[in-house]
């Protein structure tokens, strides 16, 4: 990461207009179509699939994407073709300077877009002791916009993760909607 020189574009643009708040991904609008959002990034190496079994709708994923200048997986969800959510997940910064910094940088380019975030546990701590960190940033028009960070150690391994989560009100529909398999 280029530290301080890192320009960070967000292309989860807020546009004001009235109450409501549009939300996109890189210039893609949320409710876009499977095939809008293809030709849109077609440089980006989308696949898309139907979504495995513990989901609904379809997934396009990415492996070589990049956002915000940094090099990410991405995974852009639709539900009845329409796209109502993008998950991306950041490799882990090269040292420690550079681990904290991405996080101050990712976090306040969003809080300049989007103000202060309306839920934060930083740090926080899950039910078994693993640390993360998590911006939340709830927008009038129920989309939400979620930065978080994690640790968990496992076998004497550390798994470090970062993802930033763009979601329309839409995208809580992908839980109601699915049904586990008969048994």
């Amino acid at each position: 990461m280029a530290g301080a020189t890192v320009a960070l574009i967000f292309a989860a643009q807020a546009v004001a207009a009235g109450p409501t708040v549009d939300l996109s991904y890189k210039g893609t609008r949320f409710g876009a179509s499977e095939q809008a959002f293809l030709q849109q990034h077609a440089g980006e190496n989308f696949v898309c699939t139907d979504a495995p079994p513990s989901s609904v709708g379809r997934w396009c994923s990415s492996k070589s994407t990049t956002f915000g200048n940094e090099r990410s997986n991405t995974i852009a969800q639709f539900l009845n073709n329409r796209l109502v959510l993008v998950t991306i997940s950041f490799a882990p910064p090269a040292n420690d300077v550079a681990d904290v910094a991405f996080d101050v940088i990712m976090t306040s380019q969003l809080q300049q877009r989007y103000g202060k975030p309306t839920e934060v546990y930083w740090p926080g701590q899950t039910s078994q002791g693993a640390p993360f960190w998590k911006k939340v940033w709830h927008l009038k028009s129920r989309a939400a916009i979620t930065y978080m960070h994690f640790n968990i150690d496992a076998n004497g391994s550390r798994l470090e993760q970062r993802n930033l989560f763009l979601q329309s009100k839409e995208a809580e529909k992908l839980v109601t909607q699915h049904k586990p398999p008969d048994m």
